[in-house]
């Protein structure tokens, strides 16, 4: 994270940071309803309708679009990262809007986060960043994240991720054990996540009980183990 400060005025640079996710600033909401279309800017309420500045025309139907500001952590520093649409979207394999129309008619404004969002806090990710990414609004200073992967998820969060957006939130991923502090990890193929069965957390546990009465520290390396295999950088 430091160096991601030290270089972030360094042009033609990308860069791939490890963190993760310790809150998601609700303040700033999760979505907003934008133009739609190739203009993707946020619309404003007039009195009769919505309005596009950026295209100067009224827009009847705005479409939601993903916008949340995370707070990431590793282990030099901490940042603000923010994701927009095209990054949340391909990585949860759902749109803003199926969100927002899965929401009850209380739970619709943009600072209250559905489960498959929340459930992310704590998890570790890879971000993708590029050279230019370092934005300001306001006082918030944080860098826009370009694409995401790499989810390593806590075993406490498992069940709550997996009922939000079914297997294809964490196909072919590493999933960490939490308990007892040995920082084991079980490596699962495409196949395995696709059985909700293995994505139980008393499962989980079990094959980490296993390796430990076998003497076996890191399960990633074990003999038995299974593995597998841009965005519009302006603020909307």
């Amino acid at each position: 994270m430091k160096q991601l400060y030290q270089s972030a005025i360094n042009k033609g640079e990308s860069y791939l940071v490890t963190a993760t996710v310790v809150d998601i600033r609700t303040g700033y909401g999760w979505w907003y309803a934008s133009c739609g279309g190739i203009c993707r800017k946020r619309v404003v309420p007039t009195e009769s309708s919505m309005l596009c500045p950026n295209c100067n025309k009224l827009v009847q139907c705005p479409q939601p679009r993903f916008r949340v500001y995370v707070d990431v952590e590793d282990l030099n520093g901490s940042a603000t990262f923010l994701l927009f649409d095209d990054v949340v979207s391909n990585f949860l394999k759902v749109t803003a809007g199926e969100l927002v129309s899965s929401q009850s008619n209380e739970n619709t404004d943009d600072y209250v986060l559905p489960p498959v969002l929340s459930n992310l806090i704590g998890s570790s990710f890879d971000f993708e960043l590029r050279a230019g990414c370092q934005k300001n609004y306001g006082d918030l200073k944080h860098f826009v994240v370009s694409g995401m992967s790499g989810i390593t998820i806590a075993s406490t969060n498992l069940k709550k991720i997996e009922a939000s957006v079914s297997n294809s939130l964490i196909d072919g991923s590493t999933i960490k054990h939490a308990g007892k502090g040995e920082g084991f990890e079980i490596k699962y193929t495409s196949k395995e996540m696709a059985d909700p069965q293995l994505l139980d957390v008393d499962v989980v546990e079990q094959r980490v009980a296993k390796k430990r009465k076998k003497g076996v520290v890191d399960m990633a390396t074990s003999d038995d183990s299974l593995t597998s295999n841009g965005v519009d950088m302006n603020d909307r």
